[in-house]
């Protein structure tokens, strides 16, 4: 004996299929036999409306009832394609990322458009990154190339002590003429290097704080960072994701890390001169460490969390990149304080503030061999990152041709005020450069 569920109210479904009736469904409101298949349409209709209304367009439910609302027929076709939940295909699947037409496939193509967005947005910041590199290229190829004297004339003398002024700084500046007056207004002490190092631990002990709180405990970014990061961030294509945010969380560690050293070697190990830096080189050393934070925080996948936490998943790249970190962390530490004692007496009393030939550790193959160990810390940030991140490398490039341009005027001014300065020692990179 067949048994149907009882209807949600009214009398019996009638039997008769002469009166359009195809049986019992589950979830709708039942009709007397003599109202006719157009009027129960009609009333069916009333119904998925109120559904849709409350809930039911998005659960699949009508309110009151524990199974699906089926509405069938050309009018509830034409609604439910309205609505993007018609069937594709006559399979009764709904249209999310299939290839067929509706809303559905409009649906897939908004996610497409968003990932593509967001794709773009990185590859501008990559771009950007690349711009700074390129530019920072052509003051060293145009430093190299030993251009001619400006020829006599105001405006050829400016724009050649404009661009004198803003790629030297400390020491370097010495020797490169007498600046007009206007332009010794904009220089700032050396010293204010510190500023940097400053606005880096802040900014980047927030930025680790907090996705620090946003992969172990689940908490939520603040909605401004999540608008950052929606905006330049990316959506990940690896199946790897704990990996990656790990790698991103391992590298903001690690720059937070730099930016504590350098500031206590700032206040504690290094000896200042009276040299000078221009107030673009200022702000702009201000603006970087706020730059490459929030880059690294831009190559956490913005699509894969979901709330879920971090499980933590160290690789061998992780390692290798953590060694060579500390490696030239050390090497970094070693020769600045190489740079500071030569000012400092035994006792660390400092004495002079003269520029002296500073010998051992990597000074022995570089004159700036600290300009070198950077570098170095930048790669193994790369390599953290598992070597594949292309903003990135961007920023690794940048930083080499930045501080390529510093050694070259480094080198210079030691070989044209030591005449006993070794020559076989290169500018930035052992043996190479």
């Amino acid at each position: 004996m067949q048994h149907h569920s009882p209807p949600l109210s009214g009398p019996a479904h009638p039997t008769s299929t002469s009166e359009g009736y195809s049986g019992p469904r589950r979830g709708l409101p039942a009709f007397p036999a003599d109202y006719g298949g157009e009027r129960r349409l009609r009333l069916s209709d009333n119904t998925a409306r109120r559904c849709s209304g409350r809930g039911g367009r998005h659960s699949g439910q009508c309110p009151g009832s524990s199974a699906p609302l089926r509405l069938q027929g050309p009018r509830f076709s034409r609604a439910r394609e309205a609505e993007g939940t018609a069937p594709l295909s006559g399979r009764g699947e709904t249209g999310r990322n299939g290839p067929g037409q509706g809303p559905g496939r409009a649906g897939s193509g908004r996610g497409g458009a968003e990932r593509s967005g967001s794709g773009a947005m990185l590859a501008a910041l990559a771009a950007v990154w690349s711009l700074l590199a390129a530019s920072f290229l052509a003051a060293l190829l145009l430093l190299l190339r030993r251009a001619p004297a400006p020829r006599p004339g105001r405006a050829g003398l400016v724009i050649a002590g404009l661009f004198q002024d803003l790629i030297r700084y400390g020491k370097t500046k010495r020797g490169c003429g007498q600046l007009p007056g206007w332009l010794r207004l904009l220089q700032v002490p050396k010293r204010w290097f510190t500023h940097f190092y400053v606005v880096s631990v802040l900014w980047n002990g927030f930025l680790l704080i907090s996705l620090f709180r946003a992969e172990f405990l689940g908490e939520s970014l603040p909605s401004w960072i999540q608008d950052m990061h929606h905006a330049l961030g990316r959506d990940s294509q690896s199946k790897d994701t704990d990996s990656e945010h790990f790698s991103a969380l391992l590298v903001l560690l690690l720059l937070w890390l730099h930016s504590c050293r350098r500031l206590a070697e700032c206040l504690w190990t290094s000896v200042f001169s009276s040299g000078v830096i221009h107030i673009v080189q200022y702000c702009f050393g201000l603006g970087y460490y706020i730059a490459v934070g929030s880059t690294v925080l831009c190559q956490v996948p913005t699509n894969v969390r979901n709330g879920k936490k971090l499980s933590v998943q160290i690789c061998w790249y992780h390692i290798i990149g953590v060694m060579v970190y500390i490696w030239a962390s050390l090497h970094q530490h070693r020769c600045l304080a190489i740079l500071a004692n030569l000012r400092k007496s035994r006792s660390g009393k400092v004495v002079s503030l003269s520029h002296s030939v500073p010998f051992g550790d990597w000074f022995e193959s570089v004159s700036c061999p600290h300009y070198f160990a950077e570098l170095l810390i930048y790669v193994s940030m790369a390599i953290t990152l598992g070597m594949h991140n292309v903003t990135w490398w961007c920023v690794v490039m940048y930083v080499l041709f930045n501080q390529a341009l510093a050694a070259v005027l480094c080198h210079e001014f030691y070989q044209k005020n030591f005449s006993s300065y070794p020559k076989h020692r290169k500018a930035f990179i052992p043996l190479v450069f």
